[in-house]
């Protein structure tokens, strides 16, 4: 059994939080576009007032750039443990319990501090394992577990977040 368990370090926590802000951000804006093109065609035709309804959907854009304050991160998106055992992977939270196989994980991306585990449909989700937080089982283990499968990125570059 591999266990990471405990608090997130705040850098972490910022990053997972900017990761699904970014993700948010790409799905209200694709949704706003395709839904913009017959409000446009209603607004010209019906109502002549086109800016009240473009109004509404940069509003719809400018709330999904929020951050997440602290309280809502606690509840919503912090992982407390992640449990891989008898090839199935578990992560808690406080409202929220998922799993899947190992056998689905696609990629597991080695972000220095902490790995991020991805997954093929239908899981579309990732998991953060926060190396400090290992209580159960060695490094050498998960890697072993994953190998073939882990992408290690450089660190030091400014980059883009890892999303995919």
């Amino acid at each position: 059994m591999i266990q990471f368990s405990g608090d997130m370090s705040k850098e972490c926590k910022r990053y997972i939080a900017k990761r699904q802000t970014a993700i948010s951000t790409i799905g209200v804006t694709i949704g706003a576009v395709i839904m913009a093109i017959p409000t446009i065609y209603l607004a010209i035709v019906c109502f002549k007032g086109i800016a009240l309804f473009l109004l509404t959907y940069v509003m719809m854009i400018l709330l999904s750039l929020r951050l997440p304050t602290e309280k809502e991160f606690n509840e919503n998106m912090a992982i407390l443990k992640v449990t891989i055992e008898n090839q199935f992977i578990t992560a808690q939270g406080v409202n929220r319990q998922v799993g899947a196989p190992v056998s689905y994980v696609r990629k597991v991306v080695d972000m220095g501090k902490w790995y991020q585990i991805f997954f093929h449909s239908p899981y579309h989700y990732a998991f953060v394992c926060e190396k400090q937080l290992l209580v159960s089982g060695t490094i050498e283990e998960f890697e072993k577990l994953f190998a073939g499968k882990i992408v290690r990125i450089d660190t030091t570059k400014k980059r883009y977040p890892y999303f995919f």
